[in-house]
């Protein structure tokens, strides 16, 4: 891993107080032994997939409970410090997920997606009620498509047009932002997760 990550989420060892630069930043201390880190949600929620960083002790494992009761065990290959991974889940009507880390890990995201998603309850044969539900996730795409990179225009603009020497300087630069949407059909209809 060769790029900066940002903010994870790890299992902190101890209150740190150690000034690591001059302002007086002081420094997170992930946990050398590991430890758990335990996500509920308010309502079932289809899990994708979890990033993790650093995972280089053995027997790291992830439990994903779901709404049904059915609990699945995933164990988490080792790759090694500085190591970022995706472990991918693909489980619906998850209701809570633990970690089991083993060592300094930490988690990068969590990709899900609500179950309460917009539901299209007809059999998707072209009737009037799909094509309402499906202009309606449209339109609201696009004005998220827009609001997102308003912000992030405005954010790389004032990041760099002051800059003489960035290769944006004076530019107007403009980010155009592009979502995906997801269908996962059941037999209660099918899903939309934006």
């Amino acid at each position: 891993n060769c790029q900066a990550q940002g903010h994870v989420l790890i299992v902190q060892r101890e209150n740190n107080n150690t000034i690591i630069n001059n302002i007086g930043t002081t420094a997170a201390n992930a946990n050398p032994t590991g430890g758990m880190i335990q996500f509920d949600f308010a309502q079932p929620t289809t899990l994708h997939s979890i990033g993790l960083l650093n995972i280089r002790d053995p027997d790291n494992y992830i439990v994903v409970q779901q709404s049904s009761g059915i609990v699945a065990r995933v164990n988490i290959t080792a790759y090694g410090d500085n190591s970022a991974q995706d472990e991918s889940i693909e489980t619906h009507n998850v209701t809570s997920v633990q970690l089991y880390l083993t060592g300094s890990s930490a988690v990068r995201y969590l990709s899900f997606c609500y179950a309460s998603c917009p539901v299209v309850t007809s059999a998707n044969d072209g009737s009037t009620e799909d094509a309402a539900a499906v202009h309606y996730i449209e339109d609201n795409v696009y004005a998220i498509e827009q609001a997102i990179g308003t912000v992030l225009t405005k954010a790389l603009v004032d990041a760099y047009d002051n800059d003489a020497n960035s290769c944006l300087f004076a530019v107007n630069p403009l980010v155009t932002v592009s979502l995906t949407v997801s269908t996962n059909s059941s037999s209660s209809g099918t899903s939309v997760c934006v």
